[in-house]
């Protein structure tokens, strides 16, 4: 009898400490989820703080690479999905957006630029809706279509398959007393489902985008697009600020988005005086 106690009271502080908290994202590397925090808020507070003066980019481009560094996991639903994302920083090649923009001569805000994703379903795939400004909202473009996760590698793009998730077996798990969990075992299990939500940077997109709108002075004109490819890996994300690069060269030059464009994206509300959003189509 008291073997059989000793076994169940190591079993209970195996449980007690394999217990797992879990967030909207969480590393797999060593840098701990502190470090991770504390880089993201500061490197969050510079955007937000001094969107009209000049950044370091030294410090901006250390705080980048701790947090790609850190290889987070993230919930694609709240990090990803949701409203639109603004381009606060970009180092690399001069995406075409760029080149032509003369938003800040005439106005008096900078032109913004950003993506806005949306879920379609419970699918991996998103609408996406590719928003510039080049002479504030006087002049935009707008590009729809839609990303999905895909394997990228060695000049070869492999789209991800649709998977379902395989029901897990919870037959020993409810078996066991529930104290032995510090907690009810249904959240436990919820908690493991919750888990395997999670995708861990760096992960790969590519889309395609199929259709456009010009929009000068209020007025809207559709015009369709030779289907283009664009390709996105996520290098951070979490619900308030993203970082994205250019794994490869876009196949339409129109676009001109070269391979190692690299971006910050900030949710629009944080960084604009107005919560600037776009409509879905």
């Amino acid at each position: 009898a008291a073997l059989l106690v000793t076994d169940v009271m190591s079993l209970t502080s195996f449980f007690q400490k394999s217990k797992l908290d879990i967030n909207p994202l969480s590393s797999s590397s060593t840098t701990t989820d502190n470090e991770i925090s504390k880089s993201a808020k500061e490197l969050k507070s510079i955007f937000i703080q001094q969107q009209q003066q000049d950044i370091d980019r030294v410090q901006v481009d250390e705080l980048m690479e701790t947090l790609e560094k850190a290889n987070v996991k993230f919930e694609p639903e709240e990090c990803i999905n949701g409203p639109l994302f603004c381009v606060v920083y970009q180092k690399g090649p001069q995406p075409f957006w760029e080149k032509y923009d003369i938003g800040g001569k005439i106005t008096k805000r900078r032109s913004i630029k950003g993506q806005k994703y949306t879920k379609i379903g419970n699918s991996r795939t998103f609408n996406v809706v590719n928003y510039a400004e080049f002479i504030g909202s006087m002049f935009s473009i707008k590009a729809f279509g839609t990303f999905r996760e895909s394997k990228i590698q060695e000049g070869k793009e492999d789209m991800a398959e649709e998977e379902e998730q395989e029901p897990m077996n919870k037959n020993f798990l409810s078996n066991l007393p529930p104290f032995i969990f510090g907690k009810d075992v249904n959240n436990s299990n919820n908690n493991r489902e919750e888990k395997s939500c999670l995708t861990e940077c760096p992960v790969d997109f590519q889309g395609i985008v199929n259709k456009g709108r010009i929009s000068i002075l209020g007025k809207d004109i559709d015009f369709s697009i030779p289907e283009g490819k664009g390709y996105l890996r996520v290098l951070y994300a979490d619900p308030e600020m993203r970082i994205f690069t250019s794994p490869r060269d876009t196949s339409d030059l129109r676009w001109d988005e070269k391979a190692g464009l690299t971006v910050i994206q900030m949710r629009a509300d944080l960084v604009t005086d107005d919560g600037f959003d776009i409509a879905e189509d």
